[in-house]
């Protein structure tokens, strides 16, 4: 490896690190490996069939709005669903999914009893530390938007 391409990967690990993250948010940190936080196998079974459909059909939108009443198990839902992504694996019975392709940029939990966790406040920043370590190809961009922008993630949601 050259000295200039030790000089850069250092350059993008210190702009990088200029995006607070929140710890612990991510569905893959060793905070979350409470397995009782998954759905419990039979249950919620229709709509993690809906949500792995959506997932592995090319023509549908790019996102999937999971809408319910407080209490009907949407963080629930969306936690199985991001573990799986990240795991590449089905929510129904545990099988592979049949496009290998569909797996987990970057993930954001929100906790009501964690400060950095509890607002959107640092959900951009966290997202886009995520997506830059899963999808290297962008991190070049993302590094030339902090250097012209050294507090991106010190701004507004709307700026960010």
């Amino acid at each position: 490896m050259s000295t200039y391409h030790l000089l850069w990967e250092t350059k993008e690990a210190q702009l990088l690190s200029k995006l607070h993250i929140a710890e612990g948010a991510t569905v893959d940190c060793d905070d979350d490996q409470d397995t009782t936080s998954d759905c419990l196998e039979g249950t919620q079974v229709n709509t993690l069939e809906l949500i792995q459909h959506w997932l592995e059909c090319p023509n549908y939108e790019n996102m999937f709005w999971l809408s319910g009443m407080a209490g009907t198990g949407k963080s629930t839902i969306s936690r199985t669903v991001a573990k799986a992504c990240h795991l590449n694996r089905s929510m129904v019975n545990q099988n592979p999914l049949q496009r290998r392709n569909v797996v987990l940029g970057a993930s954001f939990l929100f906790d009501k009893n964690d400060d950095d966790r509890k607002t959107t406040k640092h959900l951009f920043t966290t997202l886009c530390r995520g997506l830059t370590e899963h999808m290297p190809n962008i991190k070049s961009d993302v590094c030339d938007v902090i250097s012209a922008h050294p507090n991106i993630g010190s701004e507004s949601i709307s700026k960010q």
